[in-house]
């Protein structure tokens, strides 16, 4: 009797932990409905799916523990060691840039990230990977060149920037063009401004409203020591005129009473081929006796395109132009004319030194 007594209350005992164990179940699955609703697709991260084992496709995960079928959600790092991102909706970025957490990223066509450094393109537009693994953004150097980039990280090319303070020009291989006359073509005004301290000419073309704010090309020049400061307004040019030695320049246009924008000095009145080699040389210093030294070409661009009355202002600064300085080519001793000369080009031709193609040491002496 004692024996069947300790039986049913066993059995009693067993039947009740069943009912316990299934309410409890019951119960979590209803708070778990409760809490995330009716999701038969719903949403995971890679971390949660190294919390448990699963069974995975390319873009679903099978959820060991319930069973459910998941969608993607967030980076995920497949064996190969290649990465994704599936956005919130579960479907991965595909064939483009995408911003995440503040960063730019490049995904290719089948999703994967992009993660070598360098210039890139997809779908006929270039962008550029940082070392980082992001996109660049904005105004940016690389190298000896200057890019700028959209807010997608595409690379402008065949247009306009505005960009520290400038509108600057991106040509076809979105390099910033450093001599915009040519897609400017001639404008009525320009603005020339001297910088004393690094002996660099710049000249601005207006932008509407917003001023003189187109950089259209700078030039290498020769201050002196007593060239004032200030501004002032272009008065008057002369084709060629007498200057202190007496020497001679080339395509002159006044500042302001003695001080001149013109080329570099002639030891003959109107003989362009008697160049002063070793004050040509020296372009790039202060060496003047006070006025602005150029090379032919660029004192003749001045004289050509800005009209009187052009606004000049010289000033002296550690800060650097919106170009960089441009470079003068060292001549020898017996290259006598200026190799920016338009007039004297077929003398550069026939001593073989292509000065307006590929560059090419100068020497004359076969000439004497």
């Amino acid at each position: 009797m004692k024996n069947e007594i300790k039986r049913i209350i066993i059995s009693i005992g067993m039947m009740l932990s069943g009912i316990i164990f299934i309410l409890g179940v019951n119960n979590v699955d209803t708070n778990a409905a409760l809490e995330k609703g009716d999701r038969q697709q719903e949403l995971v991260t890679e971390k949660t799916m190294k919390a448990e084992k699963t069974v995975e496709t390319a873009n679903t995960i099978k959820m060991a523990s319930t069973g459910k079928v998941v969608k993607r959600k967030g980076w995920y790092t497949a064996k190969s060691g290649r990465k994704y991102y599936y956005k919130s909706d579960g479907t991965p970025v595909k064939n483009r840039s995408y911003r995440i957490n503040g960063n730019l990223y490049l995904f290719s066509k089948s999703g994967i990230l992009c993660t070598n450094p360098g210039f890139k393109t997809l779908n006929g537009k270039k962008y550029y990977l940082k070392k980082n693994g992001t996109l660049a953004v904005g105004y940016l150097k690389i190298g000896d060149d200057y890019y700028y980039f959209s807010k997608t990280g595409v690379m402008y090319r065949d247009r306009w920037a505005y960009a520290r303070g400038y509108k600057f020009y991106f040509g076809k291989d979105g390099k910033r063009l450093t001599d915009v006359d040519e897609v400017l073509g001639k404008r009525s005004s320009y603005y020339i401004t001297v910088n004393k301290n690094t002996n660099i000419v710049t000249v601005y073309a207006q932008d509407g409203n917003k001023g003189y704010t187109i950089p259209v090309k700078s030039f290498v020049c020769s201050t002196g020591d007593s060239t004032p400061l200030g501004t002032f307004y272009t008065p008057y040019r002369y084709r060629w005129l007498t200057l202190v030695g007496p020497c001679w320049g080339q395509w002159c246009t006044q500042i302001y009473g003695n001080y001149l924008f013109h080329s570099v000095c002639y030891n003959s009145w109107n003989d362009n081929n008697s160049l002063d080699v070793a004050e040509y040389n020296k372009l790039g210093t202060t060496c003047s006796h006070g006025c602005i030294r150029l090379k032919a070409g660029d004192a003749k661009w001045i004289y050509d395109n800005c009209a009187l009355n052009t606004k000049v202002t010289i000033f002296s600064s550690n800060e650097k132009g919106p170009f960089p300085k441009p470079t003068v080519e060292q001549l020898t001793e017996g290259h006598t004319w200026d190799p920016t000369d338009p007039d004297m080009k077929y003398k550069c031709k026939q001593s073989g030194c292509n000065h307006y193609g590929k560059l090419v040491p100068c020497d004359m002496q076969h000439l004497y």
